[in-house]
């Protein structure tokens, strides 16, 4: 029998600035007369080696979850208590300040995974006084509380300024910050020039690409430089470092033809950086997972961002895409997972608690992809698709339309515009494939399970994987699909990881 040790907690905090606060006057040089200054505090001084608080931890939890951009979060809750120095932690924490949670379930877990990588957003002091019996001898509760999103929070609160009404101010930024001025500032302009460019070839190469090829530009090439000059003084690096897209990923194909976005509808795109991401992203063809990578060091921290293809099955009949006008039989396996995923195995001895369902909730029969805005498909906005729909489904649960706007295109049939043009029928015939796809994924929707999984706590446990359930009280095995993970930890109590899973079905007996 597996031995089982008391579950591991570390948290770091990093500061994003050497500069003192009013009140907190600077106490110590972690760098020495003539490094970086005078840190608010010192304890960040050897992250590798250690921290001093290991008995300050009361609560740590994080959630993550798939397409989760600036929608991850931590709360830890720390002891309320008087250091060295006679600093609380709410005098050491700042908002904007970064953390690092890493946890542990030795015996279960191999080593020390890295939970959450984030942000602060805020630090509160809770103070609660309850009254005894007839008020007396009264309970004072006092605890520091901080809470906050992981890094993918910069990209959700990054503003794109498409607005001329900003240019005002946008110079007086540029003139101040020069080469570092921020980048998104530039990002709308950048179109503009694209059209104006006198090299067609390279206009539409540019303006028509993949989805995670526009996310990963606007990533790398714009919001990152909005976080090039906040430095970390202990890592000694920019804060943009730390957010990373993965090279890996990828976008959807169908039938050979990847999924394209349209550029040109964004050109006038003002908005919030999450706002943009979900647009282009064109949901739920592809979808963004969200991780903190493996090292259980500060050294390693990271926020990884990878685009990738929603992972469920699919086929047609035939190599053409599919005809809406047929009524086609649909595959025995339409939306079930692909057994490519990275699997974990849990047994009823793991479970603490579940609440498994199955729903008609979000269940439809009639599937139509239609365009978000007249530019997206081709040039022509009297372009009409065709609803995909499953008339067995209707016979039970009536009509239950939804429409799916999207901005993409195929690839081009050619360099410019005419030919552009003439690739119309192709670009229909896909959007109407696109309706099938949907059929296929959903249309089972009342027919998976569905809910929340609590376990002993898991760290190495990530959204967008997939979960065996070998169950001897159920006597079935079961498979989920992974899209939210919330890791709960209480110091001196329990370690608990509750699995929000959907795409259950049962894929064998135990017995």
């Amino acid at each position: 029998m597996m031995e089982v040790y008391n579950p591991l907690c570390y948290v770091y905090f990093f500061p994003t600035t050497t500069e003192p606060y009013e009140d907190t006057l600077p106490f110590r040089s972690l760098y020495g007369v003539g490094g970086w200054g005078h840190f608010r505090y010192d304890y960040t001084g050897d992250l590798e080696a250690g921290i001093d608080m290991d008995n300050d931890i009361i609560y740590a939890s994080t959630q993550t979850l798939t397409n989760g951009v600036g929608s991850n979060v931590f709360t830890v809750r720390l002891v309320d208590r008087v250091d060295k120095d006679g600093l609380t932690w709410d005098k050491k924490i700042r908002s904007r300040d970064l953390i690092l949670i890493t946890m542990m379930r030795p015996g279960i877990d191999k080593a020390m995974t890295p939970v959450m990588f984030g942000v602060i957003k805020s630090v509160k002091k809770h103070v609660k006084v309850s009254g005894g019996q007839d008020g007396k001898n009264p309970k004072v509760e006092r605890y520091i509380e901080v809470a906050g999103s992981d890094l993918t929070t910069l990209l959700a609160e990054q503003y794109i300024f498409f607005n001329q009404n900003y240019l005002g101010a946008i110079d007086t930024i540029k003139n101040i910050l020069g080469s570092s001025a921020p980048g998104a500032i530039h990002y709308g302009f950048l179109f503009a020039e694209l059209i104006n460019s006198k090299d067609e070839s390279k206009r539409l190469e540019t303006l028509i690409r993949e989805p995670h090829e526009f996310i990963r530009d606007y990533l790398e090439n714009y919001c990152a430089n909005d976080y090039q000059y906040t430095n970390i003084p202990y890592f000694g690096k920019p804060l943009s470092d730390f957010l990373k897209f993965n090279p890996n990923s990828s976008s959807f194909t169908l039938n050979g033809e990847r999924l394209k976005v349209y550029g040109l509808n964004y050109m006038t795109f003002t908005g919030s950086g999450a706002s943009f991401v979900n647009q282009v992203l064109q949901k739920p063809f592809n979808e963004i997972i969200i991780d903190y990578g493996t090292s259980d060091k500060p050294s390693g921290a990271v926020c990884n961002l990878t685009v990738r293809p929603s992972p469920f099955f699919y086929q047609f009949s035939n190599a053409d895409v599919a005809d809406t006008n047929k009524i086609t039989k649909l595959p025995p396996e339409a939306g079930n997972l692909l057994q490519s995923l990275y699997t974990h195995t849990i047994y009823d001895a793991d479970v603490n608690e579940e609440e498994i369902m199955v729903s008609d909730e979000g269940a439809y029969n009639i599937f139509l992809v239609d365009k978000a805005s007249p530019g997206a498909w081709a040039l022509d906005p009297s372009l009409h698709t065709k609803p995909a729909f499953d008339i067995n489904n209707i016979r039970r649960y009536g009509t239950r339309a939804t429409v799916m706007s999207f901005d993409y295109l195929p690839s081009p049939a050619g360099d410019n515009e005419e030919q552009l043009k003439d690739s119309t029928n192709k670009i229909v015939s896909y959007a109407n494939g696109l309706s099938e796809v949907l059929r296929q994924w959903f249309i089972k929707q009342p027919e998976y399970y569905q809910g929340e999984i609590t376990i002993k706590g898991r760290a190495g446990i990530r959204i967008g994987e997939r979960l065996i359930y070998y169950s001897d009280e159920r006597n079935e095995t079961l498979e989920f699909y992974i899209h939210g993970v919330r890791h709960t930890f209480i110091n001196f109590g329990n370690f608990l990881t509750t699995l929000s899973v959907s795409r259950g079905r049962v894929i064998g007996k135990v017995r």
